[in-house]
């Protein structure tokens, strides 16, 4: 009986909850948490790192770690690819190689 009340009032909190969140999307707030690098810090960092200057070096210029600076310029170029409709394995290759894209 009591598992039966248990289950019910779990699902009245999942609902509750899923409703809070679609109303909250609809008055623009943003999930998660702020990005680490704004526009132009990514730009200014994607220059230095085609230019050829060690990432490393850019994520420390820029004040996160290379992996934050890895992970940003990728979902970048990930963008770039399917704006351009590049197709998945391409997109790899070009990644890997470090290639210019378009």
């Amino acid at each position: 009986m009591f598992a039966g009340i248990a289950e019910f009032e779990r699902s009245l909190i999942a609902e509750r909850t899923r409703k809070g969140r679609e109303a909250a999307r609809a008055r623009g707030v943003k999930f998660g948490p702020k990005p680490r690098l704004s526009a132009e810090q990514l730009s200014h960092g994607r220059a230095l790192v085609e230019q050829g200057c060690p990432v490393k070096e850019v994520a420390a210029l820029l004040k996160v770690h290379r992996a934050t600076l890895y992970r940003a310029l990728f979902r970048f170029w990930r963008w770039v690819f399917r704006r351009h409709n590049v197709p998945g394995a391409v997109q790899t290759l070009l990644w890997l190689t470090k290639s210019p894209p378009l």
